[in-house]
């Protein structure tokens, strides 16, 4: 089928289907061709509507397993993490490890992603905050040992006076 068209205020034509593709016409065109009563736009001639229509993308999939990194998964100290998370709980009461458990369990979450950066990032971060925490509860332990020991100190100097 040939079409002609209307551009710069000239009629051009006759074109084919692929000669109209290849002009980069758009669907505000204005296009005429054999057996129409009147000028339309080219995205009103049913024929010409696969021009302007841009394929559906296929459909969205978060799966990374087709990713392959490129740099091995940093340690995620997880092992640190619960053990720091355990003793800084039973020793002081304090929850500080789980900052620790959070950042070691994000490790390969991001290195799956690819963003390898922020896995080395919560890497340290988990490594770092497991220390603190094992500090911290070192710190309460020896502070107990310390308080005990003042008390039965204490206890013994009273039981002399």
């Amino acid at each position: 089928m040939q079409y002609y068209i209307h551009e710069n205020g000239q009629q051009l034509g006759p074109f084919t289907t692929e000669e109209l593709k290849a002009r980069g016409i758009t669907g505000e065109t204005p296009i005429w061709r054999e057996g129409m009563a009147q000028w339309k736009k080219a995205k009103d001639v049913p024929e010409l509507t696969p021009l302007f229509t841009m394929p559906s993308p296929p459909p969205y999939s978060d799966n990374t397993t087709n990713m392959q990194p490129t740099e091995p998964c940093p340690e995620n100290h997880l092992v640190i993490s619960i053990f720091s998370t355990v003793v800084t709980f039973f020793c002081c009461g304090l929850p500080i490890g789980i900052i620790a458990l959070i950042y070691a369990l994000e490790v390969e979450n991001c290195w799956k992603k690819g963003k390898y950066d922020k896995a080395l990032s919560n890497a340290r971060n988990a490594k770092t905050w497991s220390i603190v925490s094992i500090i911290v509860a070192c710190s309460g332990f020896i502070l107990i040992l310390i308080y005990i020991f003042l008390i039965i100190g204490l206890e013994a100097f009273l039981m002399l006076l």
